[in-house]
C-alpha cells in the first residue's frame, strides 16, 4: 500500500479552501450589513 499522498494533498486543498471561505466570510459579511438600509443588532 503506497502512502497516501492523493489523501493528504486532498485534504490540504479542502483546508485551503476552507480557510479562504473562512478569511472571506467577514468581508462580505460586512459589505453586506453595510450596504443593507438598516444593520441588525451587530
Amino acid at each position: 500500500m503506497p502512502l497516501p499522498t492523493p489523501l493528504l494533498f486532498y485534504s490540504l486543498a479542502i483546508a485551503n479552501r476552507f480557510s479562504l471561505v473562512l478569511l472571506s466570510l467577514p468581508g462580505v459579511l460586512l459589505k453586506m450589513s453595510s450596504s443593507a438600509p438598516s444593520s441588525g443588532d451587530l
